[in-house]
């Protein structure tokens, strides 16, 4: 289980819910990416077949690259050097709340000079860019982009910012990690249990500028950043295997 199937599909229909329930009961074993959404899958049926299975990343793509390689790759891309380079990763979606962004990023940019990157496409761009006009962002929307770029895009990066409504584990998170960069974040589903809870933020009518301050505080020194131990796909892998052999009763 990934986090919509879990979050919000059951509520959208009662056969939704009720198909869910039933799959969660029936099923040998229930594997859910993260502990918040397996917490949450106790409100349709408490059971005793669930499991976290963390998500791993790709170390060979995903890395820190050196200075030589982020100069090569931001003089590429056209990305300014002499200001912080801060940037939204994903579907400009209602869900992933990114309307909320350019007052974020105004506030910010009174502290540091700012270059918003927008990565990603959607059906809120038109909404998003009339925002960052009225709030006079500097920003640059890059639409979609081929998953082989986006090592290189995240090291030229310094923070990855995601303040969505509802999550189950982002790759993203575990991505920007494993490159290196630091990121800020709503406190959503398994987002902290990746980045850790004070690199999050309560979605709470002080989110903005509490998600601003805490931007600003995290660019005001280096961040040192990994990924967790657990997440790796050796990890999952054990995991995944020991399930199996239980279920098989070996």
């Amino acid at each position: 289980w990934h986090g919509s199937d879990i979050h919000t599909l059951p509520y959208i229909s009662p056969y939704l819910k009720e198909l869910t329930t039933s799959i969660i009961q029936n099923a040998n074993a229930n594997c859910f990416v993260s502990r918040d959404l397996m917490l949450k899958s106790n409100v349709l049926c408490q059971a005793n077949n669930k499991y976290v299975l963390y998500n791993g990343v790709d170390r060979m793509k995903f890395h820190k690259f050196n200075n030589f390689e982020i100069k090569r790759f931001k003089k590429e891309y056209n990305i300014d050097n002499n200001v912080k380079n801060v940037a939204f990763l994903g579907n400009l979606f209602h869900i992933k709340n990114v309307l909320c962004l350019p007052s974020i990023f105004s506030i910010v940019q009174k502290k540091y000079p700012l270059q918003c990157h927008f990565i990603g496409s959607g059906s809120l761009k038109n909404d998003l860019e009339r925002l960052c006009i009225e709030y006079k962002i500097n920003y640059r929307f890059w639409g979609y982009q081929n998953s082989e770029k986006m090592p290189s895009i995240i090291n030229c990066m310094d923070m990855i910012i995601l303040p969505s409504y509802n999550e189950g584990l982002p790759l993203v998170s575990l991505e920007a990690l494993a490159c290196g960069v630091p990121m800020v974040a709503s406190r959503v589903g398994g987002i902290a249990e990746a980045i850790g809870e004070e690199n999050t933020v309560s979605l709470n009518r002080n989110f903005t500028e509490n998600m601003a301050n805490l931007i600003i505080e995290k660019l005001s020194k280096p961040q040192n950043v990994s990924v967790p131990e657990c997440f790796s796909w050796e990890t999952t892998s054990r995991t995944e295997c020991n399930i199996i052999k239980k279920i098989m009763g070996l």
